[in-house]
C-alpha cells in the first residue's frame, strides 16, 4: 500500500535515442537498407517465439491433435526461418551489393 503512491506519480519520459539501424538514414537508400535489415531481425524473433510457444503447447497439452498442430507450427515456422536466411544468404553470395541498394543514391 506504501508502494501504490509512488508509482502514481511516476515520471514519464519519452524514449530518447534512435532506433538502431535507423539512426544515420538520410537518404532513400539506406533507410531501405535499414528496413531490410530490422524485416530480418524481426523475422527472426517472430520465429523463435513461435517456435518456443508451440514447443510448450507440444508439451504441454495430452491431445493427439493438439499435438500434431504444434509439430506442423513447429514445421511452418523452421520453413519460414529458413526461407528468410535463405534469401538473404542467396542475396549476399550472388552479389552483395544487392543487399545495400546503392543503386538508387549515391
Amino acid at each position: 500500500m506504501l508502494i501504490l503512491p509512488k508509482l502514481a506519480f511516476a515520471e514519464y519520459k519519452m524514449l530518447s535515442g534512435n532506433i538502431p539501424g535507423l539512426s544515420n538514414t538520410n537518404d532513400l537508400p539506406s533507410f531501405i537498407n535499414a528496413l531490410y535489415n530490422i524485416a530480418i531481425m524481426v523475422g527472426v524473433i517472430v520465429a523463435v517465439v513461435i517456435i518456443a510457444y508451440s514447443g510448450l503447447t507440444y508439451m504441454t497439452v495430452d491431445a493427439v491433435t493438439k499435438k500434431t498442430e504444434s509439430k506442423k507450427r513447429i514445421g511452418r515456422a523452421l520453413a519460414g526461418l529458413l526461407m528468410l536466411l535463405a534469401t538473404a544468404l542467396i542475396f549476399n553470395m550472388i552479389n552483395p551489393e544487392m543487399t545495400s541498394l546503392k543503386i538508387l543514391g549515391k
